[in-house]
């Protein structure tokens, strides 16, 4: 899995690719991995959409990870 700074940046370029999508042009190409690219044309919003949802959901788990500080336990009588 790669870390957060890496999702991070790919979350970014999916985020704008989708962007450029919805306000006119035809297709754009994300690059992730180093040397993969994936083209994505209008029809495929979707897929889009699950990429990025995807990308935020393993950088909620990572981030998630990083708050789990255990907290006192307050007793009242």
């Amino acid at each position: 899995m790669a870390d957060l700074a890496t999702l991070q940046a790919w979350l970014i370029a999916a985020e704008t690719a989708k962007h450029k999508l919805l306000t006119g042009s035809l297709a754009q190409t994300v690059r992730y991995n180093g040397q993969q690219e994936v083209t994505f044309a209008k029809t495929d919003i979707d897929k889009l959409d699950a990429y990025i949802a995807s990308l935020r959901a393993q950088i909620g788990g990572i981030e998630g990870d990083a708050r789990k500080v255990s907290r006192p336990i307050h007793f009242t009588f």
